[in-house]
């Protein structure tokens, strides 16, 4: 069915009304303390990038290389090594559209868009040099193919760019593997059996892209599980205490609400009561993994797209048999409420200088 001219106009301004979000004073705060490291990473060629991070580090590989690539075609200063994370944050949004029309029709789409482009937390990892950005967005689109196939479309392609994306997102950030690997045996246990081989000859692509990485899992024990030295940051009370900021920000009451009316609506749906299971287990096992090593509530943000989803679907319903310009006009105007909502932490971001970066070449 071919889209609707107005959802189009609206979709185009969306894009670029998150695109000049993310692309202003990206500049203007200076490196903090992890943005240093990846400064730092990015003046190594990629192999002294790999060796470097399997023998003494605990995030895997794929932001530094795009770190080293930005920093010779663009050179060395925050903006330039701000680009892979800027790239990634605009590119949430056209993936957030096709993943809530994927879900669920064109307004959950549009509504999606609407919380990415509105987000101050997306707006805020699309403007630091670490792989957040990054392992979101192949998030994003590891759930868009996971929805393909769980509903029908199970051409081999989309088994297959499951495994690529899967395997690509172990080089992101390790502990998208939790989400994942809840992703793919759900998707073994629901699809039909004579596809099951296709999800195991998926799994192994995934499995062969992220074999390099193998040798990071005993460096990862030995420096964050069975070491004494090593800090365990945040404590499970106050990581559960901190998601929903972490989430939200300041709209994080607004979502609340929204995530409960769209977990009602969609109940008897075959979809979303398996995506929160795998949210609320995601998150149970990152609090229990804080008594072993470091754990901050950034590394939940895979939890984020689906309650996006859930809130997407209950303004999807509020909308439904509404007119193109009724639905346009509420979800414009929610945009800018969200953003209103969230404008101290813009302004902040925007007006206060935190940090001195003297000590870089």
């Amino acid at each position: 069915m071919q889209r609707p001219r107005l959802f189009l106009m609206t979709l185009i301004f969306l894009f670029i009304l998150g695109s000049a979000l993310r692309l202003y004073q990206l500049s203007f705060q200076c490196y903090w303390t992890e943005e240093v490291y990846s400064a730092l990473m990015s003046l190594k060629n990629p192999a002294e990038i790999y060796f470097t991070v399997v023998a003494s580090e605990f995030n895997p590989p794929g932001f530094y290389f795009l770190e080293y690539i930005t920093r010779v075609l663009l050179g060395y200063s925050e903006w330039a090594l701000r680009v892979p994370s800027l790239i990634c944050g605009i590119l949430l949004i056209p993936s957030a559209y096709y993943l809530g029309k994927e879900y669920k029709d064109e307004i959950a789409g549009l509504a999606l868009v609407c919380f990415v482009v509105s987000s101050y937390t997306l707006f805020y990892y699309s403007q630091f040099a670490r792989g957040y950005s990054l392992s979101l967005l192949l998030f994003f689109v590891a759930l868009l193919y996971y929805l393909k196939l769980i509903k029908g479309d199970t051409r081999w392609g989309n088994y297959l760019l499951l495994g690529v994306v899967t395997g690509l997102s172990c080089w992101a950030h390790f502990f998208s593997l939790i989400p994942l690997s809840l992703l793919w045996v759900i998707l073994f246990i629901k699809i039909r059996p004579d596809h099951q081989s296709r999800v195991i000859v998926s799994s192994i692509v995934a499995a062969a892209i992220s074999l390099p990485l193998l040798p990071m899992i005993f460096t990862f024990i030995n420096g964050r599980v069975y070491s004494e030295a090593m800090p365990y940051g945040l404590d499970a009370k106050t990581l559960l205490l901190m998601i929903p900021t972490e989430f939200f920000s300041s709209a994080f009451m607004v979502f609340g609400i929204l995530v409960v009316m769209g977990a009602y609506v969609e109940r008897r749906g075959p979809h979303l009561n398996q995506l929160l299971l795998i949210g609320v287990i995601t998150i149970i096992v990152g609090l229990l993994v804080s008594s072993v090593t470091m754990m901050y509530a950034r590394y939940f943000l895979y939890v984020l797209p689906i309650l996006y989803l859930a809130s997407a679907s209950f303004i999807s319903e509020i909308l439904k048999g509404k007119s193109e310009r009724v639905v346009v006009v509420v979800l414009l105007v929610f945009t800018l409420l969200l953003l209103a909502v969230q404008a101290p932490d813009f302004i902040a971001h925007y007006t206060v200088q935190q940090y001195n970066c003297s000590i870089l070449p």
